[in-house]
């Protein structure tokens, strides 16, 4: 079965946007347990204080020499969104592959500027074209160097555009 052909695109967007509210809590919160200090980290995250995000976070893993990232936690909004379980996967393991080459770059980018980043991410297959944003909060257990991606979705009302999205580009 051959995938239909999928454009996957993104933007990166001001962090400061209040177009997010989810999102902006998520920040200021990343903000709140960072301090003096340029990251916090994973310690310094308390799940129940992320329990309204929770179906659309992720933590991933961060290892060196070569760089990869793999999933350590991905909520459940992220399973209804992909169709499949993410947690132990790779970001270049997503589909479409384009997708999840985007995805790797992203948290590379994240791991050079280790600084938040919101992103856009645009989606068009078939007849579906859809969007979500989605920040990326980089964590270090010694304050600097990042070992940590903490992420929150924010799907708006397009879920069920994102689930089609999914869906079609594997078809």
């Amino acid at each position: 079965m051959n995938a239909k052909p999928s454009v996957v695109r993104a933007a990166e967007l001001d962090i400061e946007t209040k177009r997010y509210p989810e999102i902006a809590r998520a920040l200021a919160y990343w903000r709140a347990k960072r301090g003096t200090r340029l990251l916090p980290s994973r310690a310094d995250i308390d799940p129940l204080d992320l329990s309204v995000h929770l179906p659309r976070v992720m933590m991933v893993e961060v290892t060196y020499d070569p760089l990869e990232f793999r999933y350590r936690v991905a909520g459940t909004g992220t399973f209804r969104v992909h169709g499949e379980e993410l947690t132990g996967k790779h970001p270049r393991d997503l589909q479409p592959p384009e997708f999840g080459m985007l995805i790797y770059n992203h948290y590379c980018e994240a791991v050079a500027r280790r600084e938040p980043i919101l992103h856009l991410i645009q989606l068009d297959v078939g007849d579906v074209a859809t969007s979500y944003a989605r920040v990326i909060l980089p964590l270090g257990s010694d304050g600097q160097t990042v070992d940590r991606l903490l992420t929150v979705e924010c799907y708006e009302d397009h879920l069920d555009d994102l689930q089609r999205f999914f869906e079609e580009s594997q078809e």
